[in-house]
């Protein structure tokens, strides 16, 4: 994928896990296989229904389904709040 193709945000669906999963990789991990843990972020159902949860160095930050996680110069933040529940 060339630069001008990579987005700079995405939406959580819950669904379209490995276009989130490249995105949240950087587009560096394309031709490898998915996992539920990397740098950026991790897989947990029991903290937040869709499961994705973003790590910014030692902060965690739920993402709920509907939520826009964007891509900054220091990580990713989320800048959306749907109305959702945290399955905790």
């Amino acid at each position: 994928m060339s630069q001008e193709e990579q987005k700079t945000s995405l939406v959580w669906t819950g669904e379209r896990h490995r276009e989130m999963y490249d995105f949240l990789t950087n587009y560096k991990k394309t031709e490898e296989y998915m996992t539920a843990y990397e740098d950026t972020f991790f897989i947990d159902h029991n903290m937040v229904k869709g499961g994705l949860v973003l790590r910014n160095g030692s902060e965690l930050t739920l993402v709920h389904i509907g939520q826009t996680v964007v891509k900054t110069e220091n990580g990713f933040e989320v800048i959306s709040t749907p109305k959702a529940d945290v399955n905790v």
